[in-house]
């Protein structure tokens, strides 16, 4: 590691550590213009789905399906940072993202193959997001590493809110397929920034096959009782924390509120969760500690929704709710200090991608248990879970320290 990621290990709990480190800061910058890009990409294409096909399903579907290619990437190729430079790799995702979603913007791409490029972009996302997970410990130090994993979910949940706002005002002035192409140019900006991270070898030769190898990480990992632990710590709260916006139109409906109050409940738990994680972050103590009752933070707003809140009250309980997503810092921490040095690239990239799959499969629960039961208390239900979780696996977690 360079001297300048030494030098910013014994700033403990201040943000300006990792931002200290050349090359997080490139990977930062990356990360930022292809979420935003993708963000624009997301909307851009959704209507232009929308108004091509009239079809409600499948513009949905353009929202969902590129959520499904986590699942497959943090449990069969999760060893991909171990087999190859995982600069190219970083670089190379970029670039395919580059082109398919260029390709999106071809006039008159029939609906299904418009959804089989967004589970290509996905995929490409998925791969970029583990690898890069993986990679992050040899850019920071171990002090410095939770903070620059909490300044990557910052930075993320800050730009899906700025994305989707900025994807309406870019459509009000471009064709969603002029924005397409700028959204492909900004991946290749992306990709020459990568350029600019150190080109490390793989951890393993080419004989070790990836699905062999990934698979092998997924075993280890579910027979080793701390990192389950730790595992379902980082993806199950922010999986039941997504419930909210997945029925937040529904509960809109059914309580008589109107479009600006949908927009509060719908980015209530992303301004929630930007929060948590500057204050933890900032926290002069072990962060660690506070994973418990910021797992708390998390439950019990949700469960205020057994008082069917008005806009306003449901709004505070979501950013509540979602200010308790901060525990991820400690929980990183804990990961960190847990697995073994030859494991850890592929649970770091399991860390970072099953969050991803979980929220998607999270929404499409949600939107189920929406048909049967009043919204209200399907956002109630999101709670129980994270209470269940913390009661079981929470001490095995804690033992870690």
């Amino acid at each position: 590691m360079s001297e300048t990621g030494r030098a910013g290990a014994h700033e403990r709990g201040r943000w300006a550590a990792p931002l200290r480190v050349p090359e997080f800061r490139a990977i930062l910058a990356a990360h930022g213009i292809s979420l935003l890009g993708g963000a624009v990409a997301q909307v851009a294409l959704g209507v232009l789905v929308y108004t091509g096909t009239g079809s409600p399903l499948l513009t949905a579907l353009v929202f969902a399906v590129g959520l499904l290619p986590s699942l497959l990437t943090a449990t069969l190729v999760s060893a991909v940072a171990d087999r190859f430079p995982p600069r190219r790799v970083l670089v190379g995702c970029q670039l395919v993202s580059g082109v398919v979603v260029a390709a999106l913007a071809v006039p008159g791409l029939p609906a299904a193959g418009a959804l089989l490029l967004v589970f290509v972009l996905g995929a490409a996302g998925s791969v970029f997001v583990g690898v890069r997970a993986a990679v992050l410990p040899e850019v920071l130090s171990a002090e410095v590493f939770p903070l620059g994993r909490g300044l990557l979910r910052v930075v993320a949940n800050a730009l899906q809110i700025l994305g989707y706002l900025l994807g309406g005002a870019v459509l009000a002035v471009f064709s969603p397929a002029t924005a397409l192409l700028v959204d492909a140019a900004a991946f290749a900006v992306a990709a020459l920034l990568l350029r600019r991270t150190a080109d490390r070898p793989p951890a393993v030769g080419r004989a070790v096959g990836v699905l062999r190898r990934s698979w092998s990480g997924v075993r280890e990992s579910l027979r080793d009782r701390r990192l389950r632990a730790l595992l379902a710590l980082l993806w199950l709260p922010p999986a039941c924390a997504v419930v909210p916006e997945a029925v937040a139109v529904v509960y809109a409906a059914e309580n008589g509120i109107g479009t600006a109050g949908l927009g509060l409940l719908l980015t209530g738990t992303l301004v929630g969760a930007v929060l948590g994680e500057l204050a933890v972050g900032r926290w002069p103590g072990d962060s660690a500690r506070l994973v418990t009752p910021m797992l708390l933070l998390v439950a019990l707003p949700l469960l205020g929704f057994l008082a069917r809140p008005g806009v306003v009250v449901a709004a505070l309980l979501l950013v509540a709710s979602g200010a308790g997503l901060g525990c991820a810092i400690g929980v990183d921490r804990l990961l960190l200090a847990a697995v073994a040095p030859e494991l850890r690239g592929r649970v770091l990239a399991m860390a970072t991608t099953l969050p991803i799959a979980a929220q998607g499969l999270a929404i499409a629960a949600a939107g189920a248990l929406a048909e049967v039961l009043p919204a209200h208390l399907v956002v109630a239900a999101a709670g129980v879970p994270v209470l269940l979780v913390l009661g079981t696996v929470g001490g095995r977690a804690a033992a870690v320290r």
